[in-house]
């Protein structure tokens, strides 16, 4: 008896994206998310928590939303906070927004390089990293 493994099969890796529920809804394209209390769901990023990626667009609490997982040799958008300069290292904020890494003392959350410039409110072009917590100490 031959064993077959489906290509469509639950468990297994995922390249780039995958699709989860929203736990709450998501008003924005492209914000940073984060996991969410129940299993297969996430939230808008808190700056504190490690995001996973972005979301592709807008979602209501419970809607399936395809989430673009950072780390990947590529680049994602995401939506500027304020003014970024390119070659910034980015970090994410309360709002699921990236900014420039402040100077200020704190514990931040690095997503990335911006690859271009963006003012605020603005879509910013990021390389994306694995998310990692930086400390800034003055």
């Amino acid at each position: 008896m031959q064993n077959f493994i489906f290509s469509n099969s639950a468990g297994g890796t995922r390249e780039n994206s995958c699709t989860m529920r929203a736990a709450d809804a998501l008003e924005r394209r492209n914000l940073l998310v984060m996991f969410a209390a129940d299993p297969g769901s996430v939230q808008m990023a808190d700056g504190t928590n490690l995001p996973i990626g972005t979301v592709n667009d807008e979602a209501a609490e419970g809607d399936p939303v395809a989430v673009q997982l950072l780390g990947g040799a590529r680049t994602l958008s995401m939506v500027a906070a304020d003014g970024i300069a390119q070659g910034n290292l980015l970090v994410c904020t309360t709002s699921g927004m990236v900014t420039t890494l402040p100077s200020d003392a704190g514990s931040y959350v690095q997503v990335g390089m911006a690859m271009g410039p963006a003012a605020a409110d603005e879509s910013v072009e990021v390389f994306t990293c694995f998310p990692r917590q930086i400390t800034v100490t003055n």
